[in-house]
């Protein structure tokens, strides 16, 4: 099973594939700048509001693109940090580190 359900998002935008590549490379372009912001956020002791703030945009981006499991570990670690569970949010942390290298890594299949 793929990160990305495709063919579900292309069939959200029409079938127009090449607006969904669009949207899947201006989304590879943010991952980075989210991954850096949750390393500076992730310095213990953890800065839980800053987390919770790029994992609201993280989860709404996510969502768009049909990646549940990113917007599922996205909402999760949010609830973390609402209850200060330290060792759910080191977990959560690591869990969304593997989920956005495999959106980065995501490649769409080939037409049909």
């Amino acid at each position: 099973m793929h990160i990305i359900d495709y063919n579900k998002l292309v069939t959200m935008f029409a079938g127009d594939r090449a607006k969904v590549d669009s949207l899947l490379a201006a989304l590879n372009k943010r991952i980075p700048e989210w991954q850096e912001e949750l390393e500076e956020a992730s310095a213990q002791p953890y800065d839980r509001e800053k987390i919770r703030q790029i994992c609201h945009k993280i989860s709404g981006a996510a969502g768009t693109i049909t990646a549940e499991k990113t917007a599922h570990l996205t909402e999760s670690l949010r609830t973390a940090c609402k209850t200060g569970d330290d060792a759910a949010i080191t977990d959560r942390l690591e869990q969304l580190h593997h989920s956005l290298i495999e959106l980065i890594s995501f490649t769409p299949p080939p037409a049909p």
